[in-house]
């Protein structure tokens, strides 16, 4: 269902859950080097409540926030912010469908690409 204010839809099953997590290596990131319409593009994806698209947001971000530290510049607050709602928003979702505390999603996540790739 989809009105102005909100968008309802349902919970990946844990097949999809896995699935999903088994292709993050295959999910492209975004590059926008215009900080006005990076936001833009970081509120869609957000708004979306696609995983797919938090996923790209969190890679994107990732990879933009060790560029920076390498340069040694610091992640934007603007960065931290959409980060931190993407990861919010990705792991809230899978650790609903895979039945897994929340606090646990990011080891469960990393643990899981890693093996894959073994």
């Amino acid at each position: 269902m989809d009105n102005e204010k909100n968008v309802i839809r349902r919970i990946l099953s844990k097949k999809e859950a896995d699935n999903l997590i088994d292709d993050i290596p295959n999910i492209d990131k975004f590059w926008i080097s215009n900080d006005k319409l990076r936001e833009v593009k970081y509120k869609e994806c957000i708004r979306s409540c696609e995983c797919r698209e938090w996923i790209r947001i969190i890679k994107t971000l990732y990879l933009r926030k060790q560029e920076r530290l390498a340069n040694g510049k610091k992640i934007t607050a603007t960065d931290s912010r959409y980060f931190k709602q993407a990861e919010e928003n990705l792991y809230s979702e899978l650790s609903i469908s895979l039945n897994i505390p929340k606090e646990q999603m990011e080891k469960y996540i990393t643990d899981k690409i890693e093996r894959a790739a073994d």
